[in-house]
């Protein structure tokens, strides 16, 4: 064979092997997605005497927001994040819109910052408007299950078995790893590990993960900031915890002299109390 057909045929390999990494990495993977008939549908958590109606807004105890550089890899997206003491609950609320979705979630916490329930809603647009897939996590269950309506209102169920219950969840924005930043305290060169339920991706996953503090670092508009690793993301980080800024390009507005957008989906605010 020649030079230029051997390298023609290595070509192609490297071609079918990224082609179908993905199917081979799916079928090695253990399975933790279980389509059952219904779950228990429990209802929203409260505090002893709390009234029937909308829960209060309680106290905000953090809040951060975050928009895109012009050369961020998310280019477009901005998003809010907001941390509340509301009764016996800590309650987390994120808004997050980009060209291609909006997406709204909250993670509902005891005063321990152990997840009761989250929930969360993606919208996408579509000819006829924008089209909303919208799941319950809920935790109070020997495993967490899933409610899910999809847009035409049809409902399914599942049930999430991993190895182990998950402790931490990730809501679906950058922001989310704050809680469990929070939680860990971790020094520089710290590392923990954790069942997560990640709700960043349109498909929830549960999974080990770990999170891992960085050295400490100057970086340019944010000036000196800890550094926070989790998968192929880092987190910039303020002395109050807050994300400020990630390494892909989003940054707090305030400190890049911008403000956050209207929000353009048009929606009511979401309720998922309701």
């Amino acid at each position: 064979m020649t030079r230029n057909k051997k390298l023609g045929l290595a070509a192609l390999a490297v071609v079918f092997l990224a082609i179908n990494v993905d199917g081979i990495s799916r079928r090695f993977r253990k399975r933790t997605h279980f389509a059952v008939a219904s779950v228990p549908q429990l209802a929203y958590p409260r505090c002893a005497g709390d009234d029937a109606g909308a829960p209060s807004q309680g106290e905000s105890l953090l809040s951060s927001s975050l928009v895109a550089l012009p050369m961020a890899v998310d280019r477009g997206a901005w998003e809010r994040f907001d941390l509340r003491a509301r009764g016996c609950h800590r309650v987390v609320t994120v808004h997050r819109e980009s060209p291609r979705e909006v997406v709204d979630g909250e993670v509902v916490y005891d005063e321990s910052m152990r997840p009761i329930r989250a929930w969360r809603r993606i919208g996408k647009p579509s000819p006829r408007g924008i089209q909303y897939d919208t799941r319950t996590y809920e935790f109070r269950t020997p495993f967490v299950t899933v409610t899910r309506v999809e847009p035409n209102g049809r409902r399914s169920y599942e049930e999430l078995r991993p190895k182990a219950k998950p402790t931490i969840v990730l809501a679906p924005s950058n922001a989310g790893v704050i809680t469990w930043i929070q939680s860990a305290r971790l020094s520089e060169g710290g590392r923990v590990e954790a069942w997560v339920l990640d709700l960043r991706d349109p498909l929830e996953r549960a999974w080990r993960s770990t999170l891992r503090r960085e050295p400490d670092m100057n970086v340019e508009g944010l000036g000196r900031v800890r550094v926070y690793a989790l998968d192929e993301e880092s987190y910039f980080v303020d002395e109050q915890d807050r994300v400020i800024g990630t390494l892909s390009g989003m940054r707090d507005p305030s400190r890049i002299g911008q403000t956050l957008p209207a929000e353009f989906d048009g929606q009511l605010p979401a309720e998922p109390w309701r």
